[in-house]
């Protein structure tokens, strides 16, 4: 029982920030999408279809690449939980206990960063810290950033992963790897901001502190280059793929991270931002103060954290001077969304400073415990009040948000209005259109179509599918040009006079399978490592 309580705590206190979810309609602005990518995703992969790019039912059926671009890893584990109840929950429920997965999982990987340098009791409070710290929880009840929440499970593991590195460890660099690369599969800006608020501090610190550096430097270098690789099956295409999407909405007005720094007064006329800067301040006064205590209590590696949420905190303020403009950086679309590291170094402080007698000492830690009541207070008083009423991901109510995310049309098929995004053509026309052109038509789960061709002319044949270079187009048996149609961007291509059947199914583009090959070529790798370090524990000792 000793070895089990913390686990047991950790589980007991998951379930109690989730039991509310149970009882939301819906909880969070993202829901809609969560629930929609969710139920096409476990649908596909509970078909046989281990990564599905393609949602054949988003925009209507007219079909979407959404995961070409958004992170598959959190979808993976509501997947498990279809696969595991043998699809007898249904999806919301399905994706709920994902949330608790992820939620619980975040808590375990927080105690198992903690034991590293604390007692098991301490670790538990950092863990419990953690799992109900205000941007955590936020993002399960008010944002419903899926998404996010599977990388909140991923960044104390990251942290451990440099550390068991740094410390010789033979399989330290490969538990570094996986950590990286499920962060970038988890959320993509999350991991950019991980590896420059968490990564390069910290990981220069150890290099500071080793006593072989360029062992250290080479064997992180190389485990991050591993994940990388190991991430390439969703990277490579994200990044390559982007001008047959309406990506360009990403980089739009609405959201330019310059205008979302809390010293910007246009972001105090946001609805989000004079909240989470409240929260940050909170959190990053604490971290400093309780820092500064085991500084002086000759605590030195602590303050590493302090320092951490003290330049996030200065980065999401605006005081770093033209760091949101610099590449990659400027991607970020929401600075804030590094509170996510900030709350790790807030946890790892708590856990790891000791605990002052006096009760001065004690008042960064009551003032951050109060911040976590206040908002769980605020969190409990937005639940009872009932469901949200904005659309779902707070855009104009012409746009259906429901079905999927305005920047998955096609290219060109995406306009600004002052009540947000629409698309260029009407959806309603595009779905009242037949299935094929000409021919009957049948559509198979996936989204792909059989068309049975009558005798006829030589003339495109137009499918109600939304064009993507995925797509790939047979008749015959033979292979055939396929292109968008306008207006529309609908698939296209033409049949030779002959045909009498063709079919329409999505493919793999090229990105797509050299991420693929590095993706398995970086997996070798790892398993080489492995064996090897494995290997070499297992030898015997000369002599």
């Amino acid at each position: 029982m000793r070895r089990l309580w913390p686990f047991a705590a950790i589980a007991a206190v998951a379930l109690a920030l989730w039991a509310p979810m149970l009882f939301v309609v819906r909880p969070g602005d993202s829901w809609g999408y969560d629930l929609n990518w969710s139920t096409q995703f476990s649908g596909l992969v509970a078909s046989g279809d281990l990564y599905p790019r393609w949602t054949p039912t988003s925009f209507f059926g007219l079909g979407a690449p959404t995961f070409d671009f958004y992170p598959p890893l959190g979808f993976w584990v509501a997947a498990l939980v279809r696969l595991a109840s043998g699809g007898a929950l249904g999806p919301v429920l399905e994706l709920k206990l994902a949330f608790l997965a992820l939620i619980g999982g975040s808590g375990l990987a927080m105690y198992a960063w903690l034991r590293t340098a604390a007692a098991a009791p301490a670790a538990v409070l950092g863990a419990i810290l953690f799992m109900a710290a205000p941007y955590h929880l936020d993002d399960l009840y008010v944002r419903g950033a899926f998404a996010e929440l599977a990388a909140f499970a991923l960044l104390p593991l990251l942290a451990l992963g440099l550390s068991r590195t740094a410390a010789g460890a033979r399989l330290g660099p490969l538990g570094l790897a996986l950590a990286w690369a499920g962060l970038i599969l988890a959320h993509l800006p999350t991991a950019l901001l991980a590896g420059v608020f968490l990564v390069a501090p910290y990981g220069l610190m150890l290099l500071a502190q080793s006593q072989r550096r360029l062992v250290f430097a080479a064997r992180a270098g190389a485990a991050l280059a591993l994940g990388t690789g190991l991430a390439a099956i969703y990277l490579v295409p994200a990044l390559a793929l982007q001008p047959f999407v309406s990506a360009d909405y990403w980089w739009s007005e609405r959201f330019q991270a310059a205008d979302r720094l809390f010293l910007n007064p246009k972001a105090w006329t946001m609805a989000l931002e004079p909240y989470l800067a409240a929260v940050s301040i909170v959190e990053t006064a604490a971290a400093i103060a309780i820092s500064a205590i085991a500084w002086r209590a000759n605590r030195r590696s602590v303050a590493i954290w302090g320092v951490v949420a003290a330049v996030v905190f200065a980065a999401i303020a605006g005081l770093l001077p033209g760091f949101w403009s610099l590449p990659l950086m400027s991607k970020v679309q929401f600075p804030w969304r590094a509170i996510a590291v900030a709350e790790i170094a807030v946890a790892t402080v708590v856990a790891w400073a000791p605990w002052p007698k006096s009760l001065a000492g004690r008042l960064p830690a009551i003032c951050l415990a109060a911040l976590v009541a206040a908002n769980l207070a605020q969190v409990g008083k937005d639940l009872a009040s009932g469901p949200p009423t904005a659309p779902v991901g707070g855009y104009g109510a012409a746009f259906p948000t429901s079905v999927d995310a305005p920047e998955y049309l096609p290219k060109g098929m995406l306009t600004m209005t002052p009540a947000g995004p629409m698309p260029a053509v009407d959806l309603a026309r595009l779905t009242a259109l037949p299935l094929a052109s000409r021919g009957a038509a049948t559509a198979r789960p996936d989204g792909s179509v059989d068309v049975r061709l009558a005798p006829g002319p030589t003339a495109a044949l137009v499918v109600r599918r939304f064009y993507f270079p995925a797509w790939t187009a047979t008749c015959d048996g033979q292979p055939v040009t396929v292109a968008p149609s306008d207006p529309g961007r609908l698939v296209s291509f033409t049949p030779p006079a002959s045909a009498k059947a063709c079919d329409l199914a999505i493919g793999r583009t090229p990105s797509e399978q050299l991420g693929g090959w590095l993706s398995l070529a970086s997996l070798a790798l790892i398993l080489a490592w492995a064996a090897f370090a494995a290997r070499r524990r297992l030898s015997p000792s000369p002599g």
